[in-house]
């Protein structure tokens, strides 16, 4: 039989006093601020009804943008502005001047040739001063800094720095006068070779011109094939003494001032006038860009910190005591 119940009364009225029983244990838990897991809270880690500020709240922009936020902060805008160029200034008193000579020379040709190769040369003098080698520089003050090739004209472009501009000039001009004297020696060890080849040759035309070619008398008649063997000899002997006299004109032609040219300096060691380190409009300029964006950073990191950090903090108070009621 079927128990009847009273309008609006439920049907399992006996569970009445248990469901009362858990909605008076989660207002206590409530009450204390403890939530189920600290985080489940549909207003974020921190719950309206615990005083907290919501998600949303926690990462608003700055209020006004970032243009606004500069202009709040614009003394540290300023701040990295002056530490910019404080630290340019520096690195302009602290740096020692650094003078730079240059100068270019030209290698020597023999024949309308080059005696060495200038790749090979520019090779030999770099290794020879230590360029271009892995490691600290040298500790000498005055050095040669580059030795390069100009691939337009052949000319070899060196360089050397210095203290200062006496200094940098000198230590350019012995090591051009160390080069050239070399480029001298096999200067004239190419044309003495040359000179030797025309000689040579010379003597093998005297000689033919003293010896030449004479038939027996009326060997000619008597024998008519005597006389056709006779021909083509002249012929080989002609052909003989102009290849001879080709090859002097050639030689000549090699050895005339045209042809051959000496190692000589094309623009001497030049003496600097200003330093080429330390650079005072560009560390200034670097130091201004750099004071700039870092003060930019530091007010815009201080503005949102100035809004933020409050909200943060109390998320952080809250998270600290929820996690202490979770454990008790």
């Amino acid at each position: 039989m079927v128990q009847k119940t009273r309008p609006g009364r439920p049907a399992f009225g006996a569970l009445d006093a248990e469901v009362a029983e858990r909605m008076k244990q989660e207002s206590q838990e409530s009450s204390k601020g403890a939530t189920a897991g600290g985080v489940a809270d549909e207003t974020g880690p921190v719950g309206s009804r615990n005083g907290g500020l919501g998600r949303a709240e926690l990462y608003d922009p700055v209020p006004g943008g970032m243009v606004a936020g500069l202009i709040r902060r614009k003394f540290l805008v300023l701040g990295g502005l002056l530490a910019g160029l404080v630290l340019g200034g520096a690195t302009i008193l602290y740096q020692s001047p650094v003078y730079e000579s240059r100068a270019l020379f030209r290698v020597a040709y023999v024949g309308g040739s080059q005696v060495e190769s200038p790749a090979t040369l520019v090779a030999e003098m770099k290794a020879r001063h230590h360029l271009g080698v892995w490691g600290p520089a040298p500790p000498v003050p005055s050095r040669i800094r580059s030795v390069q090739l100009r691939p337009g004209n052949g000319l070899i472009e060196i360089s050397a720095i210095g203290p200062n501009a006496a200094s940098a000039r000198t230590t350019l001009q012995a090591a051009l006068n160390q080069v050239l004297l070399e480029e001298q020696a096999q200067y004239e060890q190419a044309l003495a070779t040359l000179k030797r080849r025309l000689t040579a040759v010379q003597a093998v035309l005297t000689r033919s011109d003293r010896a030449p070619f004479a038939p027996v008398r009326g060997a000619a008649g008597d024998h008519p094939s005597q006389s056709d063997s006779i021909s083509p000899a002249l012929g080989w002997a002609a052909a003989g003494l102009g290849s001879l006299e080709q090859q002097i004109t050639n030689l000549d032609a090699k050895l005339s001032p045209l042809s051959s040219r000496p190692p000589r300096a094309v623009v001497g060691p030049t003496v600097p006038i200003r330093p080429i380190r330390p650079r005072p409009v560009l560390y200034m300029l670097l130091g201004v860009v750099g004071g700039v964006v870092f003060g930019i950073i530091l007010a815009a990191l201080a503005d949102w910190f100035s809004v933020a950090g409050p909200a943060l903090r109390v998320a952080v108070c809250d998270g600290r005591k929820s996690r202490r009621a979770h454990s008790e």
